[in-house]
C-alpha cells in the first residue's frame, strides 16, 4: 500500500501560521498574512498589536476575510473526502469550515427575522421564508436550510456568534419557531434549539451581549406546553438534552416570562421521566437534575418540584453506588432545595431511604456535597425538628459520621451546623441522655466534642 493512501499532507498555505492546523476561516491582516479567523483573534484579545509572523505594527485590527483560499481549501477538503470514501484506511479529514461568509451569514439572518413567525401568523410563515413559491413545504425547506448554514456558520467561532446576534431581534425569532411543536417541524424545531443555545451561552459570557439580545426575548404563553410537546415527541437523547439545556438557560438568564416555565408541573414530571427512561444514564441526570436545580431556585417553585413526586426519584438516584461527582452535587443541592418547604420536608421523611441515602454520601464525595447534605440534615433535624428525620439518622448511625465530619477540613458553617446537630440528638431523649450516643463509646469517644 502507498504512502499516499496512508497519510494526507495539508498544503503549508492551507495551515494557519499560529495553530499550524487547516484554516477554517481564513482571514488577512493589514500585512497580507492570512490566519485562522479563531487563533488571531485569540492573539489580538490578548492585547498585541502585531502581526506575528511578521512582527510588523498593525495599522489596523480590521480581519479581512480571504474568499479566495477558503473556496481553495473547501474544493480540496471535498475531493479529499471523496477519496476516503473508496479508501476505508484514509484518516478523517478535519473540517474545513462551512463555505457560508459572514456577509451571507449575516444576510440569511436579516431575511428570517424579517419573515419571522412574529410578524405573521403560524401558516403564513413558511409561505413568506419561501420567496420564489406559495408552497408551504418550499417555505419549510428554504427555512430549514437557511438555520442549517447558520448553525454551521454559528459553531466555527465565538466571534461568528457574536456576529450572528449582531442582527437585531433575530435570536428572538429564531425562539419563536420554538413555539411550533408539529411532528413534522421537530428538525426546523431541533435547529432552531441548537442556535439558541449557541448564542445564549455567549451571552452568559458576555455582559454586553445580555443587555443588548436577551432583554429583547418575550416568550409566548404556549411556549412551555411546546417544549413539552417538541420532548415527546422528539425520540433522539441528545435533541431532548438539548432542549433541557435550553430551558435551563433561558431559566438562568431571567429572559422575560420565564418564570411561567418553572411554574408548570409538567415541565418537572418530564425531567425526572426522562431520567428513568434513560436507565438512569450519567449524560442525562447530570442535564435533569443540573435544569431542575434551576428550575426550582425560586421558593415558589419548590412546592410544585416536590409535588412532581422528585424526591422519590433522587432518592433512588442517591442510593446508587456509581453516581458522578457532578451528578451527587446536583442531587443533594435538589433535596437542600426540597427541605426548605414544607411538601419537600414531608416527602423526604416520609420516603424510606432518603435520609439514609443522604448520610451515606455525606462524608465520601466532595466538600460542595458534603455542605448540601449537612444543610438538608440540619433543615430537618433542627430548623425544623421533624422527629421522623431524626429517627431516620439515628437508623443510618448518622452520628457517628457527624462526630468524623466535625474532625474534618470542613467549612467553619458546616462545622457549627454539625455540632447543632450533635445538641439536638444529645439532649433529645428526656429518657435516657447517652442512649444515643453510647454505641459510640469504643470507637469514637476519643474525638467527641463535648
Amino acid at each position: 500500500m502507498v504512502k499516499d493512501d496512508l497519510y494526507i499532507t495539508v498544503p503549508s498555505f492551507f495551515k494557519c501560521p499560529i495553530s499550524l492546523e487547516m484554516m477554517k476561516s481564513p482571514v488577512s491582516l493589514s500585512t497580507g498574512v492570512t490566519y485562522d479567523r479563531a487563533s488571531i483573534q485569540r492573539w489580538l484579545d490578548g492585547g498585541n498589536n502585531t502581526c506575528p509572523a511578521t512582527m510588523q505594527v498593525l495599522q489596523t485590527k480590521d480581519l479581512i476575510p480571504n474568499h479566495t483560499l477558503h473556496r481553495l481549501i473547501k474544493i480540496w477538503s471535498d475531493s479529499i473526502k471523496n477519496r476516503s470514501k473508496n479508501n476505508k484506511n484514509m484518516p478523517n479529514l478535519p473540517p474545513a469550515g462551512t463555505c457560508i461568509t459572514t456577509v451571507h451569514a449575516l444576510q440569511l439572518a436579516k431575511e428570517f427575522v424579517r419573515v419571522s413567525p412574529s410578524s405573521c401568523n403560524d401558516k403564513e410563515f413558511f409561505v413568506r421564508v419561501s420567496s420564489s413559491s406559495c408552497n408551504e413545504k418550499d417555505g419549510y425547506d428554504k427555512c430549514f436550510e437557511c438555520l442549517s448554514k447558520v448553525v454551521e456558520f454559528a459553531k466555527e467561532s465565538d466571534e461568528n456568534c457574536r456576529e450572528v446576534m449582531s442582527v437585531v431581534e433575530f435570536l428572538s425569532s429564531v425562539i419563536t419557531i420554538l413555539c411550533r411543536s408539529g411532528k413534522n417541524e421537530l428538525g426546523l424545531v431541533c435547529k432552531a434549539i441548537e442556535l439558541s443555545n449557541m448564542l445564549l451561552d455567549q451571552c452568559k459570557k458576555n455582559v454586553n451581549l445580555f443587555e443588548s439580545v436577551v432583554v429583547k426575548i418575550d416568550l409566548r404563553i404556549d411556549f412551555c406546553s411546546s417544549m413539552m410537546a417538541y420532548m415527546r415527541l422528539q425520540e433522539n437523547m441528545v435533541s431532548k438534552l438539548e432542549a433541557v439545556k435550553f430551558i435551563e438557560l433561558v431559566m438562568f438568564l431571567k429572559v422575560r416570562n420565564s418564570f411561567r416555565i418553572g411554574q408548570n408541573v409538567d415541565i418537572y414530571f418530564e425531567l425526572l421521566r426522562l431520567v428513568v427512561d434513560s436507565e438512569y444514564n450519567s449524560e442525562t441526570m447530570e442535564a435533569c437534575f443540573s435544569c431542575l436545580v434551576c428550575l426550582s431556585t425560586p421558593r415558589r417553585n419548590r412546592s410544585i418540584l416536590a409535588k412532581a413526586n422528585a424526591v422519590e426519584v433522587v432518592a433512588k438516584v442517591l442510593s446508587r453506588k456509581e453516581l458522578g461527582i457532578s451528578t451527587t452535587e446536583k442531587v443533594l443541592k435538589l433535596l437542600e432545595i426540597l427541605s426548605s418547604c414544607k411538601e419537600g420536608r414531608e416527602k423526604i421523611c416520609e420516603d424510606d431511604i432518603c435520609v439514609e441515602a443522604i448520610i451515606k454520601k455525606v462524608l465520601k464525595v466532595s466538600n460542595m456535597a458534603t455542605e448540601h447534605g449537612v444543610t438538608t440534615l440540619w433543615s430537618l433535624c433542627c430548623l425544623f425538628g421533624d422527629e421522623k428525620a431524626r429517627e431516620g439518622v439515628r437508623k443510618s448511625n448518622g452520628m457517628a459520621k457527624i462526630l468524623l465530619l466535625m474532625q474534618s477540613n470542613c467549612s467553619a458553617s458546616v462545622r457549627q451546623m454539625c455540632c447543632d446537630l450533635l445538641k439536638v440528638f444529645r439532649v433529645g431523649s428526656s429518657k435516657n441522655c447517652f442512649s444515643l450516643l453510647s454505641s459510640y463509646d469504643t470507637k469514637t469517644t476519643h474525638i467527641m466534642p463535648f
